[in-house]
């Protein structure tokens, strides 16, 4: 992936687990912080904490994101930035599949 999460935002993405069927990276963003454009694959997101962000798709669409501790969900390819507009530390874990 040319926007690569990982490789363009490390302080904020961490890979935890990397094998041939799944990647998982741990994001954790800062009140305020955001996090600059970047893509994955189709992927599962556990929500760690509750939290509010905002996601600007890659067609320039804007979609606001509030999210409770322990929910799931499912996402088709996606070409994102991520603002966490929330008072609190917003930290989930994205499930890549290969």
């Amino acid at each position: 992936m040319a926007l690569d999460p990982v490789v363009i935002d490390p302080e904020y993405h961490k890979v935890v687990l990397d094998n041939s069927y799944v990647r998982a990276i741990h994001t954790v963003l800062e009140p305020g912080i955001k996090s600059p454009l970047h893509e994955h694959p189709h992927y599962v997101v556990v929500y760690i904490t509750e939290l509010h962000t905002t996601m600007k798709l890659g067609d320039g669409r804007e979609v606001d994101n509030p999210r409770r501790a322990g929910d799931i969900g499912w996402r088709d390819y996606m070409k994102h930035e991520t603002l966490n507009i929330g008072k609190q530390t917003a930290a989930e874990i994205q499930v890549e599949l290969k």
